[in-house]
């Protein structure tokens, strides 16, 4: 047993030595999973099992990995050729950059290959730089890969990309792309971006994949997949930018047979091939099917011609969305192929900007566009491509036409509507368009309104049907848009012939019912006015009588007995504005259709019994001048307008350039052609190409042949930009210009210039800054353009000339156009006038025209007497810093609201043309033509403080209303204020009258401006400050003025009344008080208002009461107050703030008349009474008038006080002899006016 035992230890012994032998290396271990490869610092000797034991070569590495092992790289002993053979885990662990040719790695069945976190993998120059086999995996890292031209990043066979989380492959391709070549290849939670710089680009043209939670941007590479791709919450980006390809994604052709499936959120986009004449997005063929459902989106723009585009295959939208932009076709479209079809289900979207008729989707056979739900922002254009851009709604509904409807209730998520055989089915529009309404493709009912009378019209005057759409099975006022109109039920219908309306009715078989607006639609409807009563006018029906079959338009007219007025075309156009014929102009009225028995506009024609009579309008042909123009140049002696047989037929004349015109006596008839009518004026050769039948100095005739027989010869503009076809129709005055081409060695120079403009109203210092302006006030603006730089390209055409030689100038021509524009809150002047400055002689104004809220003006050089560029050079360099144009009368919108910026915006644009020759020493000719072009933009240092760019001319007027406020005032005589008794006067007495006004409340308001402030008061500039009052005494008949009545006034430091202000007239004195200095700053003017203590008095001496008056007869004398304070205060810190107050006086209560009106408290009055003559009097003695005297003053009284702190002498308000009672009355009445005064006190103290 012990030899035994011995003999099996020997066996075992020698049988290991024997395995050591024949692999001449130690065998890893299974549990030992890991291998460390290092081909720069590695030793094949080693075991590989640490980084410091780590083996030199791949081979090796591998060979010692065990099965589904890991080989961790920090380097490859070889650029190229790697074949990972052996299912496991190859991890490069370190950054790594790999470059070489042919194939980098291969992948086999069962293998990977990752990048440690934070490390990259680079691979550089590979034909392919990675292969992945069906069964092998690329996993989680960074991979970047970069190729000189062209190479493949992977080329992938049914393996797959996978990472352990979305964004956990991350992969960036630059020049280079991926290949795969089997739709079983996955991607998933990988993000690609893959680019060719500069213009290269390639066409991927492999199979398909399925994409997981991946994101792949490709640029510069369409795409043509020959094989199924799915997208599962998954985006694939094609932006082909710059690249001359014409399709950008393309589904044709299959390698392998399925379905496309773009699902759960994922995004398919297309975009930018648009360099390609036949650009278009995507492109479906060889009967592909596509998917799109649960929530996912096709984008498809700027791809010139088109966007999703089914040549041949299906394409179904399930709750998904597809949008499209900048396309010139559209959006997308279904060939005419049987199978062929795009069908939108469930709460799908279609979005387009919904601006143009490309803005939607087509079917050629106007069957295969099939939509049964969603929301489809488009553009309803039932005429593009003939009609091809309206849905139907499938085979099964009958594939009837749909009408497209926004919705009145964008919450409404599910429609229940009927197709055209009456079955329901339902529509789902849970999701809103990108506008946040809801827009639906369903079948259409339509309601049919008449007015059913003659003489009925809308509410809108028309009388024609009116037709609405609403959606069949649902209310009309369900929807709130239908085919891209409002859906408006009319108002009631009016009758000319007064009977009335008795509501809307309709026939259900021979049943007459009512119309009820919110009844379900089930089918189309004709509706009709219902009426009662009996006619009560006489109509008048006005036939157009052009034969379009087109109702009479009626009208009521005036009656006289038997007869009836007939109105004028523009009063039959108010009523109906498409009374008109296109190309012929209204005649006259006939009672016959024939138009035998004329009748003009307020004539009266017979009834004859009748309550109608029918008129008829008559037509004539339009007529339109017609003008041949040499442009420029002069016709020769044996052209058409020149030669002896012919010329009789034409008008020379000569237009601004200098050139001539030559305008066809005989008009041409609306619609007839220049071919016809040249023949019909019997003049030959005009259509015919003639290089001699104009001359102009140092150019030729230019044409070309045309189609179709046409030798495009004449152009319908001056700048020869469109030919003018001998065929096209003409519908207007018409001008046809000869094109001309520079002659051998005459250089062109043609220039767009860049020039400066402004803007100002005041001043133009202060252009720059908003200026204040009030409402009712007329303003000024000046429109300003500098010249230096018009100057400078002046002096640039002496630079290209020998500075010894005479340069002559030829077709000069130079002229500007500068606009303002207004906006609304400012009127416009009722004419146009300009005043022109700084062009000193240079340029004159041309013409002034109002374009709506625009003024334009004109201006051009006076170029008639310049021969040379000196006269030239001597003219424009006369010509001031600015040219400028004034235009008077604007005025602010008395309705303004304050405080509104008003933004005047200014354009300049302008031309120069002119030919310069200068002969060399060689006799030969130096000849160049200079064509400028101006266009202004806004001069810097005048650049509105509340502009927006750089570049618009634009000044700003801030609008102002006047804050209202209320002052006080009265008439006394001497100190009476007769509030509580009327003064007596005697005949022929003389009394002077003093109006009084409290100011008191200026004085408030400016000492409020200080205290709001709160600075140094020294710094507060004031600007433009204005301020005036003016008074008005007016007196009764009975009240005299005399020659030496004088007007005097209270002295102080503020106002003045100067003579010229004072305005006398019978019986009443105008007085206009206005400041005495002219103020800078704030200070001075609160030091000069604060000096008047209360009150301002005016007195006008010696008022005589007439003889004529009677006994107890009442006189009153009135006044009104009016005036105002406005200026602008500008801070230290240069803040600019405008204040406007408009004073208005009325009656101070404590003086008010004894016989003013019952409820009038505002009223200025004083009113006086004749006294009874004295009949004691011995009429036989001499009879004296009493001296009239003034009454004593009170010992003492609550009043004299009061107005004794102000130094003033307190008003007497009856006489002090009157007794205890009237005493008690001047006792509460002074009283009273303490205690306004104590207010005002307490009122100045709080504000301070």
């Amino acid at each position: 047993m012990e030899k035994l035992g011995k003999k099996l230890l020997w066996a075992l012994l020698f049988a290991w030595l024997l395995g050591w032998s024949s692999q001449g290396a130690l065998q890893v271990q299974a549990e030992d999973a890991t291998i460390y490869l290092d081909a720069a610092a590695g030793d094949d000797t080693r075991d590989g099992l640490t980084p410091e034991t780590a083996v030199k070569t791949f081979a090796k590495a591998v060979s010692l990995m065990p099965e589904n092992g890991t080989i961790q790289v920090k380097s490859f002993d070889k650029a190229a050729g790697i074949v990972f053979n052996k299912p496991g885990t190859l991890v490069i662990a370190e950054d790594l950059a790999m470059q070489g040719s042919g194939v980098g790695i291969t992948l086999k069945k069962g293998t990977h290959l990752k990048v440690a976190d934070g490390k990259t993998l680079t691979m550089s120059g590979y034909g392919k730089a990675v292969v992945v086999e069906k069964d092998a995996q690329i996993n989680d890292g960074t991979y970047k890969f970069t190729f000189p031209t062209n190479g493949f990043a992977f080329v992938i066979s049914g393996g797959q990309i996978k990472g352990s989380a979305p964004g956990k492959v991350n992969m960036d391709i630059t020049n280079g792309y991926f290949q795969s070549n089997s739709a079983d290849s996955v991607f998933e939670n990988l993000t690609l971006n893959q680019r060719y710089e500069g213009d290269k680009w390639q066409l991927y043209e492999w199979n398909g994949f399925r994409a997981v939670n991946s994101t792949l941007k490709l640029y510069h590479l369409p795409v043509y997949f020959k094989g199924p791709v799915t997208l599962d919450g998954s985006t694939l980006s094609i932006d082909g930018a710059g690249v001359s390809y014409q399709t950008g994604l393309n589904l044709d052709n299959a390698w392998t047979v399925g379905q496309y499936h773009i699902t759960n959120h994922s995004l398919l986009e297309v975009k930018n091939f648009s360099s390609h004449w036949r650009g278009k997005g995507i492109t479906l063929g060889y009967g592909i099917k596509m998917l799109v459902d649960n929530d996912s989106t096709v984008r498809v723009t700027n791809n010139r011609n088109g966007g999703l585009n089914v040549n041949e295959g299906q394409v179904t939208f399930d709750g998904a969305t597809l949008e499209g932009a900048n396309h010139s076709g559209s959006h997308f479209g279904v060939q005419n192929k049987a199978g062929n079809k795009i069908t939108f289900l469930g709460n799908s979207r279609v979005e387009t900007p919904a601006q143009a008729s490309v803005d939607n989707g087509l079917s050629d056979s106007k069957r295969d566009y099939v939509v049964l739900g969603g929301s489809h922002l488009v553009k309803y254009d039932d005429k593009y491509q003939s009609g091809k851009a309206i849905p139907v709604n499938g085979e099964e509904h009958g594939n009837e036409r749909l009408s497209l409807f926004t919705l009145s209730d964008s919450s409404v998520s599910q429609l229940n509507v009927l197709d055209q055989n009456g079955a329901a089915y339902t529509y789902l529009v849970a999701n809103p368009s990108s506008d946040q309404k809801k827009h639906v493709w369903v079948p259409a009912a339509k309601v049919t309104f008449q007015v059913n009378e003659v003489s009925a019209v809308f509410p809108d005057g028309s009388a024609a049907d009116k037709e609405v759409l609403g959606m069949r099975g649902m209310k009309l006022s369900d929807a709130k848009e239908a085919n891209g109109a409002e859906v408006v039920i009319p108002g009631e219908p009016t009758a000319a012939s007064g009977k009335t309306f008795a509501g809307w009715f309709y026939k259900d078989g021979e049943e007459e019912k009512q119309y009820d607006p919110q009844a379900v639609l089930t089918k189309d409807l004709v509706v009709y006015a219902k009426w009662t009563g009996e006619a009560v006018n006489k109509l008048v029906a006005y036939e157009i009588n052009n034969g379009s079959g087109a109702k009479p338009t009626i009208i009521a007219g005036e009656v006289k007995e038997d007869t009836i007025q007939i109105v004028s075309l523009a009063e039959v156009q108010k009523v109906n504005p498409a009374f008109e014929t296109v190309g012929k102009n209204f005649t006259y009225w006939s009672t016959d259709k024939e138009g035998k028995e004329k009748v003009e506009a307020g004539d009266f024609v017979p009834l004859n019994g009748k309550d109608a009579v029918t008129i008829y309008a008559n037509w004539e042909p339009k007529k339109y001048t017609v003008r041949f123009s040499a442009n420029g140049g002069k016709f020769s002696a044996d052209s058409p307008f020149k030669a002896e047989a012919t010329k009789d037929k034409f008008t020379i004349e000569t237009d601004a350039t200098g050139g001539e015109v030559a305008v066809a006596k005989e008009k041409a008839e609306h619609g007839t052609t220049l071919r016809k009518f040249t023949s019909a004026i019997q003049v030959n050769g005009i259509n015919e190409p003639n290089k001699t039948m104009a001359g102009r100095d140092y150019h030729s005739i230019y044409y070309v042949d045309g189609w179709f027989g046409d030798s495009y010869y004449w152009y319908s503009d001056p700048d020869q930009n469109k030919t003018a076809s001998a065929s096209a129709s003409i519908t207007e005055d018409m001008t046809y210009y000869i094109k001309w081409k520079p002659d051998a060695g005459v250089e062109e120079i043609r220039e767009e210039v860049g020039i400066q403009g402004d803007i100002w109203g005041r001043s133009g210092e202060t252009s720059s800054q908003k200026e204040f302006h009030v409402a009712g006030e007329t303003i000024s603006f000046t429109g300003a353009v500098k010249t230096a730089e018009i100057k400078e390209k002046m002096k640039g055409i002496e630079a290209l000339y020998p500075t010894d030689k005479t340069i002559d100038l030829s077709e000069l021509r130079s002229s500007f156009t500068a606009t303002l524009t207004v906006p609304e809150g400012v009127r416009m002047p009722e004419t146009a006038k300009a005043k022109a400055a700084g062009m000193n002689g240079a340029f004159e104004v041309t013409g002034t025209k109002i374009q709506d809220r625009t003024i334009v003006v004109d201006f051009a050089l006076k170029a008639e007497k310049i021969k040379t560029y000196a006269d030239l050079k001597q003219a424009i360099s006369g010509t001031d810093e600015y040219l400028t144009v004034t235009v008077d009368g604007f005025e602010l919108a008395p309705e303004i609201v304050d405080r509104k910026m008003l933004t005047v915006t200014g354009t300049v644009t302008g031309t120069f043309h002119s030919i310069a020759a200068v002969t060399l020493e060689d006799s030969t000719k130096s000849v160049k033509i200079f064509d400028f072009g101006f266009e202004a933009t806004q001069e810097p240092s005048g650049k509105d403080e509340v502009a927006q760019d750089d570049a618009t001319i634009q000044f700003t007027v801030e609008g102002r209303v006047p804050q209202e406020e209320t002052l006080l005032g009265d008439i006394l005589i001497g100190d009476d204020t007769e509030h509580d008794k009327l003064h007596e006067v005697k005949k022929d007495e003389e009394v002077d009258y003093t109006g009084r006004l409290n100011i008191t409340d200026i004085q408030d308001k400016i000492n409020l401006l200080a205290a709001a402030y709160g600075g140094d008061l020294e710094a507060i500039r004031v600007e433009g400050l204005d301020s005036s009052f003016t008074a008005v005494f007016t007196l009764p008949d009975t009240l005299d003025l005399q020659k030496d009545s004088k007007v005097t006034f209270t002295e102080n430091d503020l106002f003045e009344v100067k003579p010229e202000n004072i305005i006398r007239e019978d019986h009443a004195v105008t007085v206009k008080m206005t400041l005495k200095k002219q103020y800078s700053k704030f200070v001075d003017l609160q030091k000069d208002v604060n000096s008047i203590s209360e009150y301002l008095n005016l007195t006008i001496s010696k008022v005589k009461v007439r003889e004529t008056v009677k006994a107890e007869e009442k006189l009153t004398v009135t006044g009104q107050v009016d005036g105002s304070f406005r200026s602008v205060a500008v801070s230290a810190g240069g803040k600019r703030e405008f204040y406007y107050y408009h004073w208005t006086a009325k009656q101070d209560p404590a003086g008010r008349d004894v016989d003013q009106a019952e409820g009038d408290m505002d009223t200025i009055q004083y009113t006086v009474v004749v006294k009874k003559e004295d009949t004691s009097i011995d009429p036989s003695g001499p009879n004296t008038p009493e001296k009239p005297q003034n009454p004593k003053k009170p010992a003492s009284s609550d009043k004299t006080k009061e107005a004794g702190k102000r130094g003033k002498k307190a008003p007497k308000t009856a006489d002090a002899r009157d007794g205890r009672g009237y005493m008690a009355v001047m006792l509460l009445a002074g009283g009273i006016l303490v205690m306004n005064r104590e207010r005002r006190r307490r009122r100045s103290e709080q504000s301070r």
